[in-house]
């Protein structure tokens, strides 16, 4: 679950824009190991808070979104892109 907010910096441009969100993120790791006679089963699950500093674009029937994903040792860049549908 995330809180986001954006931010168009050009006043006559309304198509570029900076953002962020702010949220909390659920990390799941399973493991599995198993050979002749045994087998070992565990998961866990932790609760992060992360930040996703960005810039995007909209175009005329799409919007376009690269991110950086701050999640304690689990950061990472994100590319989204959101289709409008008429």
């Amino acid at each position: 679950m995330a809180v986001g907010l954006k931010y168009y910096p050009v006043d006559n441009f309304k198509k570029l824009y900076i953002g962020s969100d702010l949220g909390i993120t659920v990390i799941s790791e399973n493991t599995s190991v198993s050979g002749p006679g045994f087998s070992i089963m565990d998961s866990r699950n932790e609760t992060k808070f992360s930040f996703s500093p960005g810039i995007g674009y909209h175009f005329k029937t799409a919007d376009i979104t690269m991110r950086y994903n701050l999640i304690s040792n689990a950061s990472y860049f994100g590319l989204s892109l959101g289709l409008v549908l008429d």
